[in-house]
């Protein structure tokens, strides 16, 4: 990707034109060579045209992947972006809402050297993808679990919970006691108008979110705050058939 001219070349290798001790020919080592000019402004002033090409896969099914990584790249995303972007495979607004929420969770209940973080996704979506990396939180490192609510499971918890989507726990070494915070999320007014294709409508939805990376205080919020009982780990409350929302409110 060319960030002065804002054009794009995807090179799609052939398998079957790739063999073992074989002469490769460059004129059938791609499947798909294309070159289009998809900065966020060219696609917004041509929307109608773009929104054609993009249900036609001019990048044979990668348009999203492409044009929202390679305009975020341009624009100056921040590295801890990249990563989770990395790992999720695309950058959307769903893994934007992770790296805020993460970056809040760092800058309002920082982890201690030498403490930890145990994540529990009470609302899962893309984001969790964003915390485990940015957080370095994971299941392998018994360090984030994930629950997957019925919307009947959501409309029984307490008025308080209904927006809660991440509860971060974080080991206090003085006390020898886990410490919680229930955390809810909002999406922000975009202010984007609708372009005909999703490419287009969450491209100016990241590129807007990319301002406001510096504020994730805009939209998550702090629900509840809480102690687990002396000696017990939030691992207990990630066990099969336990809800931690019901419990949240028997805690300190």
């Amino acid at each position: 990707y060319d960030t002065v001219s804002g054009r794009a070349a995807y090179l799609e290798v052939d398998s079957s034109a790739v063999r073992e001790k074989s002469l490769i020919q460059s004129s059938t080592l791609f499947s798909t060579a294309v070159t289009e000019q998809i900065n966020a402004e060219h696609l917004y002033a041509n929307a109608t045209a773009y929104a054609e090409k993009f249900e036609n896969k001019i990048f044979n099914g990668n348009e999203f992947r492409i044009v929202t990584i390679a305009n975020a790249l341009s624009a100056g995303v921040s590295t801890a972006a990249v990563r989770a972007f990395e790992f999720h495979d695309h950058y959307c607004p769903g893994v934007t809402s992770g790296v805020l929420l993460a970056e809040y969770i760092k800058k309002y209940f920082p982890a201690d050297s030498g403490s930890k973080y145990f994540i529990q996704a009470v609302q899962p979506w893309c984001k969790e993808d964003a915390l485990m990396v940015l957080l370095n939180a994971t299941p392998g490192k018994k360090s984030y679990s994930v629950a997957y609510p019925s919307e009947e499971d959501i409309a029984a918890w307490p008025n308080w919970a209904k927006n809660v989507s991440t509860v971060a726990y974080r080991y206090d070494k003085e006390s020898e006691s886990w410490e919680g915070i229930a955390l809810g999320y909002t999406w922000g007014e975009t202010g984007c108008p609708d372009y005909g294709h999703s490419v287009m409508n969450k491209l100016c939805t990241d590129l807007w979110y990319l301002d406001q990376m510096g504020h994730p205080e805009q939209f998550v919020t702090i629900l509840k705050r809480f102690n687990l009982p002396r000696g017990a780990d939030p691992k207990e409350y990630a066990r099969p058939g336990v809800d931690p929302v019901f419990l949240m409110d028997y805690w300190d």
